[in-house]
């Protein structure tokens, strides 16, 4: 529960310091939400997610990005029907999981100390 509020804290924290650095005069709540969270490359993976690998046109520049994440999202949208929301809890995920490798790895190589 206290990792829930956390991540909840800092999403609140980043859209009003995205708001004050990017926010747009009358822009829209969900536009400066969905804008701090779609910057560089998170904008190509939802692309990618979104309509797929293609070998020619704009998205056929996306080649060189590996698949796992955005088919991974693809399947997830099917649940919860936002390419947004599914990339973000996919992120929270796999960021979950890697610390808790780190976590292990810390405590093969030098204990609990």
């Amino acid at each position: 529960m206290a990792v829930l509020s956390i991540r909840f804290a800092i999403v609140v924290a980043a859209y009003f310091l995205g708001y004050i650095l990017v926010g747009r005069e009358g822009a829209d709540f969900r536009d400066n939400f969905k804008e701090l969270f779609i910057r560089w490359d998170g904008a190509n993976f939802l692309r990618l997610a979104e309509h797929g690998y293609q070998k020619e046109g704009e998205l056929g520049l996306y080649l060189v990005y590996l698949p796992v994440y955005p088919y991974t999202v693809m399947v997830l949208n099917f649940f919860v029907h936002s390419f947004l929301i599914s990339s973000l809890v996919v992120s929270a995920v796999a960021a979950l999981a890697a610390g808790a490798l780190l976590q292990q790895l810390v405590v093969v190589d030098g204990g609990d100390d």
